[in-house]
């Protein structure tokens, strides 16, 4: 569900800047904005960068978790002792 709300945010963004680029203050300057390489690298290294921070809080999450049990299990043995 995240993804798609993550999507439609872009999607928004997309929208917002295509029409603020494509209208000028100026009549004379009226045209059609197309995407250049820049725009599209700009939008692939955002994609990755989330992604990799996804991939990185995925990776490290469970090892908080495991440390939370081991010093709950350390506790607890040492109250019955």
């Amino acid at each position: 569900m995240s993804l798609v709300v993550n999507l439609g945010m872009w999607l928004e963004r997309f929208v917002i800047v295509v029409i603020s680029l494509t209208r000028d203050f100026m009549p004379s300057a009226f045209g059609r904005y197309s995407a250049t390489a820049w725009d599209y690298a700009t939008f692939a290294g955002t994609i990755g960068l989330f992604v990799m921070l996804l991939f990185l809080f995925v990776r490290v999450m469970p090892q908080f978790r495991s440390l939370r049990c081991v010093n709950w299990s350390l506790t607890t043995s040492e109250d019955h002792e």
